[in-house]
């Protein structure tokens, strides 16, 4: 194109290499045979150190520019084969982990993804294999301290494995009536499903059932499926005795949300060891120390001020969760 100044362009001239060597020399691109007419593309990072497409496309893969405008654009497994001397499919395989490669064509492969910036399609991936490579992580909060937690957790050990975490949140409706989970909405989307300690309905578990895909509950029991929890009762048991062995009579307890729709079965089987554990010791649990928390920081200060105004205030307090302590 023309100057600012309005002078006409000088013509650009060329070595044999294709490298412009003329005052205009930054309006050309060494080409390797155009895509499509106006483009010009250059696969090699020696000659796109040489080309008008600056600094970023120095260091990437493919440099195009079409009608006087450059743009960087990926590389494409056909790229990284070309650059190894090998096939589009032992790319593949090299690039995957999968047998029948050699180590030496397996690192030549990787170095020519790792210099062309060559990202494995994710899509492609997919399409090949026939799986999504994402695991279902159902929710019902997200913010509070056990869930994030747990989701932490298991998105990295997914992230770890070569897997994509899926959110799915289930949001109690404005009219406080219980969520509901669709499991039909995950078929075709994910290979797996992770269950956090909702309690699901028989249809619920009929839809999961009929997906046909490995699912795991964490923090629940369910008959038939694999899970991963802890012995609530034990737990409420555990620290009451603790407590009592301690010298404490007046033990009182904080709990979850009577109103919860969900019903988690944590909050109910905690304070039955509570309960069992004072009688246990002889002592009848007093109805004024059995006070909801909430499961929140806030829930727990209001549980706490409740007990510390009674007449007789409990002297030891077991609290269902970490955020109400």
């Amino acid at each position: 194109p023309d100057d600012p100044s309005g002078r006409p362009a000088a013509p650009v001239r060329t070595t044999g290499g294709g490298v412009p060597t003329g005052p205009n020399r930054s309006s050309h691109v060494p080409t390797l045979g155009p895509p499509w007419p106006g483009a010009h593309r250059v696969r090699h990072a020696s000659l796109l150190r040489r080309a008008w497409c600056g600094t970023l496309a120095a260091d990437a893969s493919v440099c195009t520019v079409v009608e006087g405008r450059r743009r960087v654009v990926p590389a494409r497994i056909q790229d990284v084969a070309r650059a190894a001397g090998v096939s589009t499919a032992t790319v593949s395989r090299s690039l995957r982990g999968l047998p029948n490669v050699s180590s030496h064509t397996r690192t030549a492969v990787r170095k020519a993804a790792h210099d062309l910036g060559y990202v494995v399609s994710h899509s492609a991936s997919t399409l090949a294999s026939g799986r999504t490579l994402t695991v279902a992580v159902i929710t019902p909060y997200v913010s509070r301290w056990f869930f994030a937690q747990a989701i932490e957790a298991v998105e990295r050990v997914l992230r770890a494995s070569g897997f994509d975490a899926l959110l799915v949140g289930v949001s109690q409706p404005s009219d406080g009536a219980r969520p509901t989970f669709e499991p039909e909405t995950l078929r075709g989307r994910v290979d797996a499903v992770v269950v956090l300690t909702v309690p699901l309905t028989g249809r619920e578990l009929d839809g999961l059932r009929a997906l046909e895909m490995p699912t795991l509950f964490l923090g629940a029991a369910v008959a038939g499926a694999m899970s991963v929890r802890i012995d609530d009762v034990a737990v409420g048991r555990t620290a009451t005795q603790h407590l009592l062995e301690l010298g404490h009579c007046k033990i009182a307890h904080l709990g979850g949300d009577p109103t919860e729709p969900l019903h988690f079965s944590a909050p109910s089987d905690r304070r039955a060891g509570w309960m069992s554990a004072m009688r246990a010791a002889g002592l009848a649990p007093v109805p004024a120390y059995d006070v909801p928390g909430l499961f929140t920081a806030d829930g727990g200060r209001a549980a706490m001020n409740q007990l510390l105004d009674l007449a007789d205030p409990p002297t030891g307090v077991f609290a269902d969760s970490d955020e109400m302590a």
